[in-house]
Parts: structure tokens; sequence; C-alpha cells
């Protein structure tokens, strides 16, 4: 533990001695590039697509209302028309991209409520559950705004292959939303087309709603798992942005909230349930994150306590051993801990997480649950040492 607790320090050393370093001295894959072009391209390519599709529900609308049973002779197959159709095509994109993400944005809203409305949030509860394929409880909720934009824009100044992969997911996520609503619009429009206009058989019209149904749900699906996903990458990826923007020294390592209580005859340990990005399955952990711009470990902690499990209290300065966690990729992520003195926690900023007030040995249980033994032992020592502090700092004479 006091190797962990070295090598804790000596990359901080380094990293603020890199900090300080003259740019022009800078290894040249140091320096940042800016935001990458990426996303430009890949979001053409997910409006034509969202456009392509939207032209389907689009045609029969235009085709019912005409009363047009097959494409009049006028509109030919020139390249004037041709164009026309890539223009209309890309028009519908732009217009059913942004009304597919408004639209799921809203329904993450009214399903994770700062202000419940239980109508809206029972609606809201529905879809989310539905389009996930599983209870409404075990749905991850979405990161907050702006704590999405912050870490959004720090994994684009990466400009890296691994910016570009997510912002590849993202797109992905879009699309699935855009297509998402465009069957959405074609179930009715089609239906109507074909049993008005086409007329065809009962049969046929049944087997299109059962088909365009069968889309919806598996594209809201895709939509809700790409976005999970993007947003556990999110959270882990590791930020390179510069001093100004992001803590140099600080940049990688995490801060947590040791959030305790002490009772008459027990400590408890206040854990939350999350995802960590190297692994699909949901752990029992301390609320932590990263250190954000203009923010020191301390701060990130108590901001972090608030936002994850909904407390405040007391703080001790003084970290408690450090301890680590799997990262995305090889090698482990360098959590720095702080002991967070409580009472009864309010309702967190970051709605939807699971929390649990357990004693010292049922903690260091859950902590131990579907982690590396190397892991879990870190985990044991920092309960131990808060528990040490708690019991000190409780029998220590008051001041009159």
């Amino acid at each position: 533990m006091r190797g962990l607790r070295s090598g804790a320090l000596v990359v901080m050393k380094d990293r603020a001695t890199e900090a300080k370093r003259p740019h022009g001295d800078r290894p040249l894959a140091a320096r940042p590039e800016g935001i990458t072009t990426f996303p430009v391209t890949i979001g053409v390519l997910e409006i034509l697509v969202a456009g392509v599709t939207a032209s389907i529900w689009f045609g029969m609308l235009v085709a019912s209302l005409a009363g047009w049973s097959s494409p009049p002779r006028w509109i030919g197959d020139s390249s004037t028309v041709l164009l026309a159709y890539a223009t209309l095509a890309y028009g519908l994109g732009v217009i059913v991209d942004g009304a597919a993400n408004s639209l799921f944005t809203l329904m993450m809203k009214w399903a994770w409520p700062e202000n419940r409305s239980p109508w809206r949030s029972r609606i809201a509860q529905s879809a989310v559950a539905i389009l996930s394929l599983k209870k409404y409880e075990r749905v991850k909720p979405p990161l907050p705004s702006q704590r999405f934009q912050r870490l959004r824009q720090a994994a684009l100044q990466r400009d890296d292959g691994l910016a570009k992969f997510m912002e590849y997911q993202r797109s992905r996520q879009r699309i699935a939303r855009a297509l998402t609503l465009d069957l959405l619009l074609l179930l009715p429009i089609g239906v109507w087309f074909l049993a008005r206009t086409a007329r065809v058989d009962t049969g046929f019209v049944v087997g299109f709603a059962v088909a365009v149904l069968g889309g919806i749900v598996m594209s809201g699906y895709t939509a809700e798992r790409l976005r999970e996903r993007y947003e556990e990458h999110l959270e882990g990826a590791p930020s390179t942005a510069s001093r100004s923007e992001a803590p140099g020294p600080l940049a990688g390592i995490r801060a947590a909230a040791i959030c305790a209580r002490l009772l008459r005859d027990r400590t408890e340990f206040l854990l939350v349930r999350t995802k960590e990005p190297a692994s699909p399955v949901e752990r029992w952990t301390f609320p932590k994150g990263h250190v954000e711009a203009n923010e020191s470990l301390l701060e990130a902690a108590i901001r972090e306590a608030l936002e994850e499990a909904g407390v405040k209290g007391m703080v001790d300065p003084n970290p408690l051993p450090p301890y680590r966690f799997p990262g995305s990729s090889s090698g482990s992520v360098v959590v720095i801990p702080f002991l967070v003195w409580t009472g009864q926690p309010q309702e967190p900023t970051e709605p939807g997480r699971e929390r649990r007030w357990c004693s010292a040995d049922d903690a260091k249980e859950l902590l131990r649950r579907q982690r590396e033994s190397r892991f879990a032992m870190e985990h044991d020592h920092v309960i131990d040492e808060a528990t040490e502090r708690l019991v000190a700092a409780a029998a220590a004479p008051r001041p009159p």
C-alpha cells in the first residue's frame, strides 16, 4: 500500500513537471491539436442516412395526399430529379435528426425529472423500459447535460483513435434514434397509404405494421444501448487537455468520497452502484469521478459526494490510502479518497443511482464482488483506515 501511495505521488509529480515544461520542449505527441474534424464528416453521413429513410414515409404521405398509386410520369429519372431527391433527403435528414435527438432527450428528462410530474414520468419511464427491453429501475440514467458536454469536449480534444471511435459510436446512436422516429412516422402513414391508396389486401397491411413495430423496438433498443456504452466510455476516457482546461498533474486520477457515519454500535459506509468503463457489469463502489478544471482533489471529492450520493458533511482534508480500479485500457486508474463524515443523505444531483448504507464488514463484502483480489484488498484498507479515524475523532475530547 505504501508503494501505491508513493506511485500515485510520483505520477502526480511527473505530470506537474510536464505541465511546467516550456511548450517548445514538450514531445510533439503531447501537443494538443484542437478539436477533431471527424464528427463533421460522420455528421453529414448520419443526416443523409436519416434523410433517405425519411424520404420513404414522406413519399408515401405525398402519394396518399395526391392520390398516386404509382409515381407519375413527369417525375422521370433524369439527373435533375436525382439531384432534387438528394437535396430533399438531406433536408429531411436535418429535420429528422434534430427532432429525434430532441425527442429522446426530452424523454430522458421526463423519465428522470428534477421535479416530479407523475403522468409525464410514467409515460417517459414506460417508453424507456420498452426501448431498453428491461425494467425502468435497471436502466442507467443519462449524464447531466453540463457534465456530458464537459466530458465530450475533453474527449474531442484528445484527437486520437479513441475520440474518433467514440464519436463514431455517438453517430450510430443518433442514426438509430432518427430511424426510430422515421419508423414511428412510417407506421401510420404507411398503413394509410397501403390501405387507402395502394389498396393492398388486409393481410399485407397487418404484416407491414408488425414489421414496422418490430423495427421501432429494435432501433430504439439499439439507440439506448449505444447511449449507455457511449456515456460509460466517456466517463472512463482520460483527459489530455491543457492545464488551463483540466488539471495537468491530476489528469487521469480520480477523487473519491468515503461517506460514513458513526452510530452507537457501529460505523456505516454509503456505497453506490455503478458501471466501470472496463467492465460490462455493475459494481458497488464509493462515489468517485474526474478532477475537473480549476479543482483540487478535495473539492472534486466533495462534489462527487453530492452528485452521486447526495451527501454533505465534515470532510477530512487528509486523504485516505489510495486505491485502484481497472482502466478502460491496460493498467489501472488511481483513486485518492477523502473521508466525509455525514448524517442523512439528500437526493443526489445525478438521479437514478442506487445507494446503500452498510456496516464496515458488509461494505467490504460488497466491494469484493466481481473484483480482483488486489483491488479488493485496497478497498478493505480504505475502510479500515476510515473506521479508525472516525472512532478516534469520536473519542477525542471536544473543546469547551
